[in-house]
């Protein structure tokens, strides 16, 4: 005789056997249709929320991940402004100059010109002529144009450049260092007869009013001699990293 639990279990797979039958006949069509549909309210629901919370941390993350990447920018562009002005009041430290400190704040549009402009102008002793260096002394330029709250400076390698120069060589050779367009900087008008070699150090001569003694400007590259000419050339690589200047100081007096 059959116990009541095994009734229930016949009863319950004839159940089911039915239903399946009548899904595979199509008979359930509308009924699962509704279900569907009731169901498809607290499932989209569960959907979205789950989608929603998911974007959100994303989201969060590009923000983070964005926010470091600013932060790391940020702490190199300081770490290398601090370490120019560092070498450049340690420069100005042990020298008799006056000098003012400039932050560059843009480049001057000129169309075979390279300018560049800082935030110091004629309210702050910025005047005219006065030579502007980079680093422990380097020579980048000279002011050429100021506002009273602005300064421009021609850099070494524009086309208009022109300053007096010395070579460290046996004979101190002297010179016009001058820019080229920003493709070359060339030290012309060198005595044929003096010898100069690559790897001489090129320094500020002294001869030019305004501007002192003993700024770098760079090393002699190739030198160029054509027979029968009173003057040599040498071009020159500079010390100054135009693409890369951050801060400068100018020298107001000498």
């Amino acid at each position: 005789m059959l116990t009541s639990r095994v009734k229930a279990f016949i009863g319950v797979s004839i159940v089911i056997s039915i239903i399946i039958a009548l899904h595979y006949l199509g008979v359930l069509n509308g009924v699962e249709q509704s279900v569907r549909a009731v169901m498809s309210v607290p499932s989209g629901f569960v959907y979205k929320k789950t989608h929603q919370f998911a974007s959100e941390g994303e989201q969060q993350h590009a923000q983070d991940t964005a926010r470091a990447a600013f932060d790391s920018a940020k702490f190199i562009l300081l770490s290398e402004e601090n370490e120019s002005l560092r070498r450049q009041l340690n420069f100005i430290s042990k020298t008799p100059y006056s000098s003012i400190g400039g932050d560059i704040i843009g480049q001057d549009v000129e169309p075979v010109g390279n300018t560049i402009i800082i935030n110091r102008g004629t309210h702050d002793g910025i005047e005219n002529g006065q030579p502007v260096i980079a680093y422990d002394g380097i020579f980048v330029g000279k002011i050429v144009r100021t506002e009273e709250s602005t300064a421009v400076i021609r850099l070494l390698h524009d086309g208009q450049s022109k300053v007096a120069a010395t070579i460290l060589n046996n004979d101190h050779s002297i010179g016009i260092v001058e820019g080229g367009y920003g493709i070359s900087v060339r030290m012309n008008f060198i005595p044929q007869n003096e010898h100069v070699s690559p790897g001489d150090v090129i320094i500020t001569s002294g001869l030019e009013k305004g501007i002192p003694r003993g700024l770098v400007i760079g090393r002699v590259e190739a030198v160029e001699k054509e027979a029968y000419q009173p003057f040599q050339k040498a071009i020159l690589s500079t010390a100054a990293d135009f693409e890369h200047l951050v801060t400068v100081s100018v020298i107001t007096g000498i």
